[in-house]
Formats: C-alpha cells, sequence, structure tokens
C-alpha cells in the first residue's frame, strides 16, 4: 500500500500558513478578552510577544537599557491602545511597527542631544 505524496507530508507553506492563522485567531481572541476587561489576556499579550518586541527595538538602538525601555514604553502603548483597538493590521505586526517607531524616534532624540552637548563644549574643535 503506497501513500500519495500529497498525504505523506504537510507542505511548508500550508503549515506556516496553518500556524499564522491559528497565532491571529489567538491574537484576535485575546484582544477581544482584554477589551471585556480581563487583565490576564493582556499579559497574555505580553507573554507572546515581550523577547519579539524587544529584538526590534534593539536592532535599531544596539542598547540592551534602551530596547528594554522601548518595550516598556511599546506595551503601555499598546494597554492604553488595544482597548479600542479596531485595526486590520495583525496584533505581532502592529506591535513590532508600535515598537520600531518609538526606537527610532529614541535613537534620534538621544542623536539629538549628543549633537547639542558637542557643541557646547565646543566639539570639534575647529581648526586655526
Amino acid at each position: 500500500m503506497s501513500t500519495s505524496p500529497v498525504l505523506a507530508a504537510p507542505q511548508p507553506a500550508l503549515l506556516k500558513h496553518a500556524s499564522t492563522t491559528t497565532a491571529h485567531d489567538r491574537d484576535v481572541s485575546l484582544v477581544e478578552r482584554y477589551q471585556q476587561g480581563d487583565a490576564a489576556a493582556f499579559t497574555e499579550i505580553v507573554r507572546s510577544y515581550h523577547a519579539q518586541v524587544f529584538e526590534r527595538a534593539h536592532e535599531v538602538l544596539r542598547n540592551v537599557q534602551d530596547a528594554e525601555k522601548i518595550t516598556r514604553i511599546t506595551f503601555l502603548h499598546a494597554q492604553r491602545d488595544l482597548a479600542r483597538r479596531e485595526g486590520t493590521l495583525p496584533l505581532a505586526s502592529w506591535l513590532f511597527a508600535t515598537a520600531r517607531t518609538f526606537a527610532r524616534a529614541h535613537y534620534w532624540k538621544m542623536a539629538r542631544m549628543a549633537a547639542a552637548q558637542s557643541r557646547r563644549h565646543g566639539w570639534p574643535k575647529k581648526s586655526a
């Protein structure tokens, strides 16, 4: 008895789509539960995405402390905005985009502060 190649092993692309759909459905359920007042749902969102949000912030900032700060800010922002979120963007994409936006803003703020400090101290020294 031989098995059909189609039935022999699931295709990786199909598995990826199935897991993405499952994750999306889980996220939709968590957001709905949070919007109905279930604080444990938000805790689950943080557990699910904390490491990935941190990675996105760290990619931009290359500094652990700053990335941790941006991760906290991202989830504080999410806690406030998820209560009224109706967007179609998947939760993970929304969280990652939010983290990158905050990380870039922080990066440029730090760059401006460093430039201002350099100017205050006369760096670089002008040659005569």
